[in-house]
């Protein structure tokens, strides 16, 4: 009979004393903390926490002062009432059945646009100076101080990027564009980078600028000719097109050149040159935005 009493009062004991420990537990941190795009905070007890939760001490700081102190008995609050595109500093402590404060779990958040909200590129205006393009824009719409990025992006005519680049600033020069092609330049206002607005374009042709000098890549002699080759400047560096080649010295030749996207060395032939005599000769490629730079050089007849 003894030995029956022992056996049922030892798993009492237990209970007791596992209860007791239940009652005196500090809860642990929370896990998953987020907030929803209708800005509803939520979070999740640790799983290998057994420890019972009575209700959350939600704290929202802002310049790391108090602002709003929440208790809620569920894993999620709206704080819908804070202002958008604001950065917070958000605390969750669980407290236990007990009373007992769990372990402070604290995430730094921006609150988040609204799913209607409008991140539109409203005035957006392309200049150039010289060989470069300055791009200037500024939103249209309520939500303008959210946009903390852009996005800016640059196609040429043959559909290819050439330009995509994240920016802070609402303007922005470029360099190295193509004369006389025409480009396809994009904006794109962004919060956070996860949201973004519509894609806001405008179509411009950059201006006409002189082709390069030309390089010589061949020469034949005789004693009262000269066969000169050139080398043009790509058509997809420049694209302005190509009228001529000129020679100014005691001659003044003009080789008129038909343009054409594959832009093949020219060849210039002169004639009725005197035999062992050296000519300077001053080239000039023409497009249609006047002659490039000169390029100078010497040649020999033969003797």
């Amino acid at each position: 009979m003894v030995n029956k009493v022992l056996f049922l009062v030892v798993p009492v004991l237990s209970i007791a004393f596992v209860q007791i420990l239940g009652e005196n537990c500090q809860p642990l941190g929370v896990n998953n903390i987020s907030l929803d795009p209708n800005s509803t905070l939520h979070w999740s007890p640790d799983a290998d926490d057994d420890c019972p939760i009575s209700y959350y001490l939600v704290h929202v700081h802002d310049a790391m002062t108090i602002e709003f102190n929440l208790m809620v008995e569920e894993t999620y609050v709206s704080v819908d009432f804070l202002p958008v595109c604001e950065a917070y500093r958000f605390s969750i402590t669980p407290v236990s059945t007990n009373n007992i404060s769990g372990v402070n779990t604290v995430v730094f958040m921006n609150m988040p646009l609204p799913s209607d909200a409008n991140l539109t590129v409203g005035l957006f205006m392309v200049s150039e100076e010289n060989e470069s393009v300055t791009l200037r824009w500024v939103m249209a719409s309520e939500w303008r101080q959210c946009a903390n990025r852009f996005r800016v992006i640059i196609w040429d005519e043959d559909d290819d990027y050439v330009y995509d680049e994240y920016t802070w600033d609402t303007t922005i020069n470029i360099t190295h564009l193509k004369p006389c092609t025409h480009y396809t330049f994009g904006v794109v206002a962004l919060y956070n980078i996860v949201q973004e607005g519509p894609v806001t374009t405008v179509r411009r042709q950059i201006s006409d600028y002189p082709i390069s000098p030309p390089t010589l890549t061949d020469v034949n002699m005789g004693s009262t000719t000269a066969e000169l080759t050139w080398q043009l400047q790509g058509y997809t560096e420049n694209r302005c097109e190509v009228t001529s080649l000129e020679v100014r010295s005691f001659l003044n030749v003009s080789l008129p050149i038909e343009d054409s996207p594959g832009r093949l060395p020219v060849t210039l032939s002169l004639t009725d040159l005197q035999p062992n005599n050296i000519y300077i000769l001053n080239v000039t490629v023409v497009n249609v935005a006047g002659p490039s730079a000169p390029v100078v050089i010497a040649i020999q007849t033969f003797g």
